[in-house]
Protein backbone atom coordinates (compact mmCIF):
# COMPACT_ATOMS: atom_id res chain seq x y z
CA UNK A 1 0.00 0.00 0.00
CA UNK A 2 1.55 3.25 -0.88
CA UNK A 3 2.55 5.63 2.61
CA UNK A 4 0.19 8.95 1.68
CA UNK A 5 2.95 10.73 3.70
CA UNK A 6 5.68 10.24 1.07
CA UNK A 7 6.15 11.72 -2.45
CA UNK A 8 5.34 9.60 -5.74
CA UNK A 9 5.98 10.29 -9.28
CA UNK A 10 4.40 8.98 -12.09
CA UNK A 11 5.83 8.64 -15.85
CA UNK A 12 2.65 9.09 -18.70
CA UNK A 13 3.21 8.94 -22.02
CA UNK A 14 4.29 11.84 -24.42
CA UNK A 15 1.97 12.30 -27.82
CA UNK A 16 4.69 12.12 -30.66
CA UNK A 17 4.38 14.66 -33.78
CA UNK A 18 1.11 16.35 -33.44
CA UNK A 19 0.90 19.39 -30.92
CA UNK A 20 -1.72 18.92 -27.97
CA UNK A 21 -5.15 20.56 -28.54
CA UNK A 22 -6.37 22.44 -25.68
CA UNK A 23 -9.18 19.66 -24.98
CA UNK A 24 -5.84 17.05 -24.92
CA UNK A 25 -4.01 18.92 -22.14
CA UNK A 26 -7.79 19.50 -19.78
CA UNK A 27 -8.24 16.21 -20.19
CA UNK A 28 -4.40 15.19 -19.78
CA UNK A 29 -4.41 17.56 -16.63
CA UNK A 30 -7.73 15.54 -15.10
CA UNK A 31 -6.05 11.91 -15.85
CA UNK A 32 -3.00 13.24 -13.98
CA UNK A 33 -4.94 14.60 -10.90
CA UNK A 34 -6.96 11.42 -11.06
CA UNK A 35 -3.89 9.33 -10.84
CA UNK A 36 -1.97 11.29 -8.41
CA UNK A 37 -5.20 11.11 -5.95
CA UNK A 38 -5.31 7.10 -6.24
CA UNK A 39 -1.58 6.24 -6.00
CA UNK A 40 -0.64 9.01 -3.56
CA UNK A 41 -3.43 8.55 -1.28
CA UNK A 42 -5.50 11.93 -1.88
CA UNK A 43 -7.11 13.09 1.24
CA UNK A 44 -6.13 9.98 2.79
CA UNK A 45 -8.96 8.17 2.11
CA UNK A 46 -7.52 5.29 1.49
CA UNK A 47 -6.47 4.20 4.85
CA UNK A 48 -3.55 2.82 5.86
CA UNK A 49 -3.30 -0.24 7.59
CA UNK A 50 -1.90 0.58 11.16
CA UNK A 51 1.30 -0.72 12.75
CA UNK A 52 2.71 -0.68 16.07
CA UNK A 53 6.19 -0.14 14.72
CA UNK A 54 6.88 1.88 11.73
CA UNK A 55 10.97 1.44 10.73
CA UNK A 56 12.03 1.33 15.00
CA UNK A 57 15.95 2.19 15.36
CA UNK A 58 16.67 3.24 18.92
CA UNK A 59 15.13 2.16 21.85
CA UNK A 60 15.20 3.38 25.38
CA UNK A 61 13.80 1.61 28.84
CA UNK A 62 13.33 2.46 32.28
CA UNK A 63 15.29 2.01 34.51
CA UNK A 64 12.98 0.22 37.35
CA UNK A 65 13.09 -3.41 36.74
CA UNK A 66 11.27 -3.95 39.67
CA UNK A 67 7.83 -2.14 38.90
CA UNK A 68 5.12 -4.09 39.20
CA UNK A 69 3.77 -3.41 35.80
CA UNK A 70 7.35 -3.76 34.17
CA UNK A 71 9.51 -0.68 32.96
CA UNK A 72 8.51 0.86 29.84
CA UNK A 73 10.25 0.79 26.22
CA UNK A 74 10.43 3.63 24.16
CA UNK A 75 11.07 2.85 20.53
CA UNK A 76 11.87 6.09 17.78
CA UNK A 77 10.39 5.40 14.48
CA UNK A 78 12.28 6.75 12.46
CA UNK A 79 10.36 6.25 9.29
CA UNK A 80 6.90 7.18 11.22
CA UNK A 81 7.85 10.22 12.71
CA UNK A 82 7.22 9.20 16.31
CA UNK A 83 7.59 6.72 19.36
CA UNK A 84 6.04 3.30 20.03
CA UNK A 85 5.65 2.35 23.86
CA UNK A 86 5.61 -1.04 24.82
CA UNK A 87 5.28 -2.95 28.48
CA UNK A 88 7.90 -5.46 28.65
CA UNK A 89 6.27 -6.66 31.21
CA UNK A 90 2.72 -7.78 29.63
CA UNK A 91 3.90 -6.87 25.93
CA UNK A 92 0.85 -4.93 25.68
CA UNK A 93 1.53 -2.24 23.47
CA UNK A 94 0.55 1.34 24.84
CA UNK A 95 1.35 3.81 22.45
CA UNK A 96 1.73 2.66 18.34
CA UNK A 97 2.54 3.69 14.96
CA UNK A 98 -0.60 4.83 13.42
CA UNK A 99 -1.20 5.85 9.52
CA UNK A 100 -2.18 9.52 10.71
CA UNK A 101 0.72 10.82 12.71
CA UNK A 102 -2.15 13.75 15.01
CA UNK A 103 -4.37 10.43 15.60
CA UNK A 104 -4.83 10.14 19.31
CA UNK A 105 -2.45 7.37 19.71
CA UNK A 106 0.85 8.52 17.97
CA UNK A 107 3.16 10.06 19.74
CA UNK A 108 4.71 12.97 17.32
CA UNK A 109 8.18 13.62 17.86
CA UNK A 110 9.86 14.98 14.25
CA UNK A 111 9.99 14.05 11.11
CA UNK A 112 13.08 12.04 10.78
CA UNK A 113 13.91 10.73 15.00
CA UNK A 114 17.06 9.09 15.01
CA UNK A 115 18.48 8.80 18.65
CA UNK A 116 16.66 8.47 22.07
CA UNK A 117 18.17 9.02 25.79
CA UNK A 118 15.59 8.65 28.96
CA UNK A 119 16.80 10.36 32.47
CA UNK A 120 18.48 8.00 35.26
CA UNK A 121 15.11 8.99 36.70
CA UNK A 122 13.05 7.50 34.53
CA UNK A 123 10.72 10.14 33.99
CA UNK A 124 11.69 11.63 30.55
CA UNK A 125 13.25 10.83 27.21
CA UNK A 126 15.01 13.06 24.67
CA UNK A 127 14.68 12.41 21.19
CA UNK A 128 16.83 14.01 18.58
CA UNK A 129 16.28 14.16 14.86
CA UNK A 130 18.12 13.90 11.30
CA UNK A 131 16.53 16.84 9.98
CA UNK A 132 17.23 20.29 11.42
CA UNK A 133 14.59 20.05 14.20
CA UNK A 134 14.32 21.09 17.81
CA UNK A 135 15.05 17.90 20.30
CA UNK A 136 11.96 17.03 21.59
CA UNK A 137 11.42 15.84 25.16
CA UNK A 138 8.73 12.88 26.54
CA UNK A 139 6.87 12.83 29.81
CA UNK A 140 6.96 8.72 30.80
CA UNK A 141 4.11 8.55 32.23
CA UNK A 142 0.50 9.47 30.70
CA UNK A 143 -0.36 11.40 29.39
CA UNK A 144 2.80 11.16 27.63
CA UNK A 145 3.34 14.72 26.83
CA UNK A 146 5.64 15.59 23.70
CA UNK A 147 7.68 18.84 24.09
CA UNK A 148 10.25 20.73 22.61
CA UNK A 149 13.21 22.22 24.11
CA UNK A 150 14.67 25.50 22.76
CA UNK A 151 17.63 23.35 21.26
CA UNK A 152 18.27 22.88 17.04
CA UNK A 153 20.39 20.61 15.96
CA UNK A 154 21.30 18.37 12.75
CA UNK A 155 21.90 14.85 12.63
CA UNK A 156 22.35 14.85 16.51
CA UNK A 157 22.90 11.93 18.98
CA UNK A 158 22.47 12.31 22.69
CA UNK A 159 23.27 10.57 26.02
CA UNK A 160 23.00 10.51 29.25
CA UNK A 161 24.60 9.05 32.23
CA UNK A 162 22.74 5.95 32.74
CA UNK A 163 20.98 4.80 36.53
CA UNK A 164 22.53 2.53 38.14
CA UNK A 165 21.19 -0.85 38.77
CA UNK A 166 22.77 -3.38 41.47
CA UNK A 167 22.41 -7.27 39.54
CA UNK A 168 22.08 -8.11 43.12
CA UNK A 169 19.08 -6.80 43.90
CA UNK A 170 18.08 -5.17 41.00
CA UNK A 171 17.05 -2.01 43.18
CA UNK A 172 17.87 0.98 41.06
CA UNK A 173 19.65 4.07 42.35
CA UNK A 174 20.43 7.75 40.84
CA UNK A 175 24.19 8.49 40.08
CA UNK A 176 25.66 11.96 41.97
CA UNK A 177 26.24 13.25 38.72
CA UNK A 178 22.86 13.68 38.01
CA UNK A 179 21.47 15.00 41.03
CA UNK A 180 24.72 17.43 40.99
CA UNK A 181 24.69 18.42 37.06
CA UNK A 182 21.79 16.88 35.43
CA UNK A 183 23.66 17.17 32.14
CA UNK A 184 22.28 15.95 28.71
CA UNK A 185 25.07 15.94 26.12
CA UNK A 186 24.45 16.03 22.55
CA UNK A 187 26.99 15.82 19.81
CA UNK A 188 26.38 18.22 17.17
CA UNK A 189 28.24 16.89 14.03
CA UNK A 190 28.41 19.68 11.39
CA UNK A 191 29.21 22.04 13.64
CA UNK A 192 32.37 19.74 15.18
CA UNK A 193 31.40 20.49 18.60
CA UNK A 194 29.52 18.83 21.64
CA UNK A 195 26.40 20.54 23.37
CA UNK A 196 25.62 20.11 27.32
CA UNK A 197 22.03 21.27 28.13
CA UNK A 198 20.99 21.69 31.33
CA UNK A 199 18.24 19.31 32.72
CA UNK A 200 17.32 20.93 35.81
CA UNK A 201 17.31 24.58 34.30
CA UNK A 202 16.04 24.32 30.98
CA UNK A 203 18.48 25.51 29.22
CA UNK A 204 22.03 25.10 26.81
CA UNK A 205 24.75 24.87 29.81
CA UNK A 206 28.22 25.10 27.25
CA UNK A 207 29.60 23.13 24.64
CA UNK A 208 33.15 21.35 23.73
CA UNK A 209 34.79 22.13 20.70
CA UNK A 210 36.09 18.60 18.37
CA UNK A 211 38.81 18.49 16.18
CA UNK A 212 36.65 16.36 14.05
CA UNK A 213 32.72 15.77 13.78
CA UNK A 214 31.43 13.74 16.60
CA UNK A 215 29.58 10.38 15.38
CA UNK A 216 29.10 9.11 18.62
CA UNK A 217 29.27 9.74 22.10
CA UNK A 218 28.33 7.99 25.32
CA UNK A 219 28.60 9.42 28.90
CA UNK A 220 30.38 6.99 31.28
CA UNK A 221 28.65 4.93 34.02
CA UNK A 222 30.03 7.64 36.43
CA UNK A 223 28.92 10.85 34.83
CA UNK A 224 32.38 12.48 34.82
CA UNK A 225 33.57 11.19 31.30
CA UNK A 226 32.26 11.89 27.89
CA UNK A 227 33.55 9.37 25.17
CA UNK A 228 33.44 10.52 21.45
CA UNK A 229 34.42 9.19 18.18
CA UNK A 230 35.07 11.36 15.50
CA UNK A 231 34.41 10.72 11.77
CA UNK A 232 38.40 10.92 12.21
CA UNK A 233 38.08 7.40 13.67
CA UNK A 234 39.81 9.05 16.85
CA UNK A 235 38.30 7.99 20.08
CA UNK A 236 38.33 11.06 22.47
CA UNK A 237 37.44 11.72 25.88
CA UNK A 238 36.23 14.85 28.03
CA UNK A 239 36.44 15.59 30.92
CA UNK A 240 32.77 16.24 32.25
CA UNK A 241 33.14 18.45 35.06
CA UNK A 242 35.59 20.62 33.52
CA UNK A 243 33.82 20.73 29.93
CA UNK A 244 37.61 20.37 28.70
CA UNK A 245 39.13 17.72 26.61
CA UNK A 246 41.79 15.47 27.77
CA UNK A 247 44.77 14.36 26.41
CA UNK A 248 43.48 10.98 24.56
CA UNK A 249 43.23 10.04 21.42
CA UNK A 250 43.33 6.41 19.95
CA UNK A 251 42.60 6.26 15.97
CA UNK A 252 41.11 2.96 15.38
CA UNK A 253 40.74 3.44 11.12
CA UNK A 254 37.67 2.63 9.03
CA UNK A 255 34.02 4.06 9.80
CA UNK A 256 33.24 3.56 13.50
CA UNK A 257 29.63 3.74 14.15
CA UNK A 258 29.06 3.72 17.71
CA UNK A 259 31.41 4.00 21.09
CA UNK A 260 30.23 2.06 24.12
CA UNK A 261 31.91 2.04 27.86
CA UNK A 262 32.24 -1.09 29.82
CA UNK A 263 30.46 -2.25 32.96
CA UNK A 264 33.38 -1.41 34.94
CA UNK A 265 34.60 1.04 33.52
CA UNK A 266 37.88 -0.16 32.40
CA UNK A 267 37.59 -0.77 28.84
CA UNK A 268 36.39 1.60 26.09
CA UNK A 269 34.62 -0.63 22.44
CA UNK A 270 34.41 1.09 19.19
CA UNK A 271 31.95 -0.66 17.04
CA UNK A 272 33.26 -0.15 13.26
CA UNK A 273 31.33 -0.40 9.92
CA UNK A 274 34.23 -0.92 7.17
CA UNK A 275 35.79 -3.06 7.83
CA UNK A 276 33.59 -4.84 11.07
CA UNK A 277 35.15 -5.00 13.55
CA UNK A 278 35.18 -4.47 17.31
CA UNK A 279 37.97 -2.34 18.68
CA UNK A 280 38.67 -2.98 22.61
CA UNK A 281 40.51 -0.09 24.27
CA UNK A 282 41.76 -0.10 27.82
CA UNK A 283 40.38 2.82 29.79
CA UNK A 284 43.75 2.86 32.12
CA UNK A 285 46.52 3.08 29.06
CA UNK A 286 44.30 4.44 26.09
CA UNK A 287 46.09 1.27 24.31
CA UNK A 288 44.00 -0.70 21.90
CA UNK A 289 44.21 -4.27 22.34
CA UNK A 290 45.76 -6.07 19.35
CA UNK A 291 43.23 -8.84 19.33
CA UNK A 292 40.83 -8.32 16.10
CA UNK A 293 37.43 -9.39 16.65
CA UNK A 294 35.81 -9.40 12.77
CA UNK A 295 32.48 -9.47 11.62
CA UNK A 296 30.66 -10.16 8.21
CA UNK A 297 29.18 -7.38 8.20
CA UNK A 298 28.66 -3.76 9.86
CA UNK A 299 28.30 -3.42 13.72
CA UNK A 300 25.19 -1.37 14.22
CA UNK A 301 24.88 -1.30 18.43
CA UNK A 302 26.18 -2.44 22.09
CA UNK A 303 24.27 -3.07 25.39
CA UNK A 304 25.64 -5.32 28.21
CA UNK A 305 23.95 -7.57 30.38
CA UNK A 306 22.57 -6.58 34.14
CA UNK A 307 25.54 -8.32 35.41
CA UNK A 308 28.03 -6.70 32.83
CA UNK A 309 29.66 -10.60 31.75
CA UNK A 310 28.07 -10.37 28.64
CA UNK A 311 27.81 -7.67 25.85
CA UNK A 312 25.34 -8.09 23.16
CA UNK A 313 26.17 -6.45 19.87
CA UNK A 314 23.58 -5.92 16.52
CA UNK A 315 24.95 -6.40 13.50
CA UNK A 316 23.95 -5.65 8.77
CA UNK A 317 24.10 -9.68 8.47
CA UNK A 318 20.88 -9.56 10.86
CA UNK A 319 22.16 -11.56 14.24
CA UNK A 320 22.35 -10.84 17.47
CA UNK A 321 26.59 -11.44 19.10
CA UNK A 322 27.37 -12.53 22.59
CA UNK A 323 30.13 -10.76 23.16
CA UNK A 324 32.34 -12.33 26.07
CA UNK A 325 33.67 -9.79 28.19
CA UNK A 326 36.38 -11.41 30.26
CA UNK A 327 37.54 -13.34 27.55
CA UNK A 328 37.37 -10.96 24.78
CA UNK A 329 35.76 -13.20 22.76
CA UNK A 330 32.53 -13.25 20.27
CA UNK A 331 31.08 -16.46 19.40
CA UNK A 332 30.58 -16.79 15.20
CA UNK A 333 32.17 -13.70 14.03
CA UNK A 334 34.08 -13.78 11.52
CA UNK A 335 37.75 -14.72 13.14
CA UNK A 336 35.88 -16.78 16.15
CA UNK A 337 38.66 -17.16 18.53
CA UNK A 338 37.35 -20.14 21.09
CA UNK A 339 38.97 -19.95 24.81
CA UNK A 340 40.40 -23.07 26.08
CA UNK A 341 40.13 -23.37 30.03
CA UNK A 342 42.39 -25.56 32.00
CA UNK A 343 40.62 -27.54 34.93
CA UNK A 344 43.91 -29.26 35.80
CA UNK A 345 46.87 -27.32 38.79
CA UNK A 346 47.36 -23.47 38.92
CA UNK A 347 50.33 -24.23 36.92
CA UNK A 348 49.23 -25.59 33.97
CA UNK A 349 49.08 -23.06 30.98
CA UNK A 350 46.02 -21.71 29.44
CA UNK A 351 45.54 -22.36 25.75
CA UNK A 352 44.15 -19.29 24.11
CA UNK A 353 43.38 -18.60 20.03
CA UNK A 354 42.19 -21.42 18.85
CA UNK A 355 40.46 -21.26 15.98
CA UNK A 356 36.82 -23.00 14.90
CA UNK A 357 33.51 -22.57 14.09
CA UNK A 358 32.22 -24.45 16.78
CA UNK A 359 29.84 -22.28 19.22
CA UNK A 360 28.88 -25.21 21.65
CA UNK A 361 30.40 -26.30 24.48
CA UNK A 362 32.18 -29.27 24.45
CA UNK A 363 34.93 -31.48 26.10
CA UNK A 364 38.55 -32.66 24.81
CA UNK A 365 41.45 -34.29 26.80
CA UNK A 366 44.78 -33.10 26.30
CA UNK A 367 48.14 -33.82 27.75
CA UNK A 368 50.65 -31.30 28.10
CA UNK A 369 53.76 -31.66 29.36
CA UNK A 370 56.66 -29.12 30.46
CA UNK A 371 60.04 -29.54 29.06
CA UNK A 372 62.02 -26.78 30.79
CA UNK A 373 65.13 -27.44 29.25
CA UNK A 374 63.57 -25.94 25.76
CA UNK A 375 61.25 -23.54 27.56
CA UNK A 376 58.19 -25.23 25.74
CA UNK A 377 55.47 -27.10 25.94
CA UNK A 378 54.59 -31.06 24.20
CA UNK A 379 51.00 -31.54 23.44
CA UNK A 380 49.15 -33.69 22.39
CA UNK A 381 44.90 -33.88 22.39
CA UNK A 382 43.65 -37.55 22.27
CA UNK A 383 39.99 -36.08 20.61
CA UNK A 384 40.90 -33.72 18.64
CA UNK A 385 43.54 -35.80 16.32
CA UNK A 386 46.38 -33.71 17.30
CA UNK A 387 49.59 -35.29 17.19
CA UNK A 388 52.60 -35.06 19.76
CA UNK A 389 54.28 -32.26 18.78
CA UNK A 390 55.50 -28.84 20.49
CA UNK A 391 53.63 -26.34 20.90
CA UNK A 392 55.54 -23.21 20.36
CA UNK A 393 53.77 -19.76 19.54
CA UNK A 394 51.81 -19.29 16.98
CA UNK A 395 52.60 -23.07 15.41
CA UNK A 396 49.72 -24.60 13.21
CA UNK A 397 48.42 -28.38 12.97
CA UNK A 398 45.97 -30.18 11.33
CA UNK A 399 43.52 -32.13 13.23
CA UNK A 400 40.09 -33.84 12.24
CA UNK A 401 38.52 -30.93 12.55
CA UNK A 402 40.63 -28.87 11.13
CA UNK A 403 43.47 -26.67 11.03
CA UNK A 404 43.94 -25.57 14.98
CA UNK A 405 46.49 -22.59 16.19
CA UNK A 406 47.85 -22.52 19.40
CA UNK A 407 49.44 -19.46 21.77
CA UNK A 408 50.97 -20.19 24.53
CA UNK A 409 50.41 -17.89 27.91
CA UNK A 410 54.27 -16.94 28.52
CA UNK A 411 55.17 -17.10 32.44
CA UNK A 412 56.61 -19.49 35.38
CA UNK A 413 55.43 -22.82 34.52
CA UNK A 414 55.97 -25.88 36.07
CA UNK A 415 54.99 -29.30 35.10
CA UNK A 416 52.29 -30.23 36.89
CA UNK A 417 51.87 -33.14 39.01
CA UNK A 418 49.59 -35.43 35.97
CA UNK A 419 50.37 -34.22 32.80
CA UNK A 420 46.92 -35.31 31.38
CA UNK A 421 44.03 -33.07 32.68
CA UNK A 422 40.67 -32.35 31.34
CA UNK A 423 39.87 -28.68 29.45
CA UNK A 424 36.60 -27.23 28.57
CA UNK A 425 36.15 -25.34 25.39
CA UNK A 426 34.26 -22.17 26.47
CA UNK A 427 33.30 -20.90 23.00
CA UNK A 428 29.76 -19.59 23.97
CA UNK A 429 26.81 -19.20 22.16
CA UNK A 430 25.70 -19.54 18.62
CA UNK A 431 24.55 -15.86 17.50
CA UNK A 432 20.79 -15.48 17.04
CA UNK A 433 18.94 -14.34 13.91
CA UNK A 434 16.54 -11.48 14.40
CA UNK A 435 15.80 -9.76 11.36
CA UNK A 436 17.45 -8.23 8.41
CA UNK A 437 18.79 -4.89 10.11
CA UNK A 438 18.91 -5.25 13.92
CA UNK A 439 19.77 -2.00 15.17
CA UNK A 440 19.19 -0.62 18.73
CA UNK A 441 19.28 -2.83 22.00
CA UNK A 442 17.84 -2.27 25.50
CA UNK A 443 18.36 -4.67 28.00
CA UNK A 444 15.81 -5.45 31.04
CA UNK A 445 16.44 -7.99 33.72
CA UNK A 446 13.97 -10.85 34.62
CA UNK A 447 12.73 -9.93 38.28
CA UNK A 448 12.65 -13.98 39.38
CA UNK A 449 15.15 -15.19 37.88
CA UNK A 450 18.55 -12.87 38.75
CA UNK A 451 21.39 -13.31 36.22
CA UNK A 452 18.79 -13.51 32.90
CA UNK A 453 17.82 -10.65 31.18
CA UNK A 454 15.52 -10.06 28.34
CA UNK A 455 17.03 -8.57 25.29
CA UNK A 456 15.21 -6.17 23.24
CA UNK A 457 16.25 -5.51 19.86
CA UNK A 458 14.65 -2.95 17.21
CA UNK A 459 14.53 -3.43 13.35
CA UNK A 460 13.35 -1.01 11.02
CA UNK A 461 13.33 -3.76 7.99
CA UNK A 462 10.55 -5.74 9.70
CA UNK A 463 8.96 -3.14 11.73
CA UNK A 464 9.29 -5.07 14.46
CA UNK A 465 10.76 -5.53 18.32
CA UNK A 466 12.38 -8.52 18.62
CA UNK A 467 12.79 -10.11 22.22
CA UNK A 468 14.89 -13.22 23.83
CA UNK A 469 16.03 -14.68 26.90
CA UNK A 470 19.33 -14.76 27.40
CA UNK A 471 19.56 -18.61 28.77
CA UNK A 472 17.96 -19.02 25.22
CA UNK A 473 19.54 -19.41 21.94
CA UNK A 474 16.71 -18.49 19.66
CA UNK A 475 14.31 -16.12 19.39
CA UNK A 476 11.65 -15.36 22.40
CA UNK A 477 8.98 -13.50 20.09
CA UNK A 478 8.70 -10.84 17.46
CA UNK A 479 6.39 -7.94 18.41
CA UNK A 480 5.32 -6.12 15.13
Amino acid sequence: MVDPMKPCLIALPTPARKRPTGLFVLAAGLLILTLLAGACGGNNQQEEEKRNFYGPTEIALQPYPLLESGPLLFAVNSWGGNLSILNTESYEIIKGYVSDRWEEKALWVGPAPQDIAMTPSGDLVYVTDANREAVRIGITIEPWTIDQIDLVLERARVSIVPALIDPDDLTTSIPPAWEERGEVWFADPPNSRLVVWSHFENRVDGQVELPSPPVDLQVSRDGDAVFVIGEDTALRVVDAVTRRLEDVEVFVGGLPTRVVESPAGDEVYVLNSNPPQLHIIDARTWRQDDLEITFRAALNDMAFSTDGDFGFITSDDGFLYWFYRELHRVCGSWYDKPYFYDFGPIANPTLVNIETEDCRTHEEEWKITYRQREDDWEVEGSKSGLQINLAYTGQSYISDQGEIKFLIHAGDYHESDGDAFRIWTRVGKEPVPMGALPRGIAISPIIDELGEDKVFVADPSTNSVTRIITDDTENFNTIE
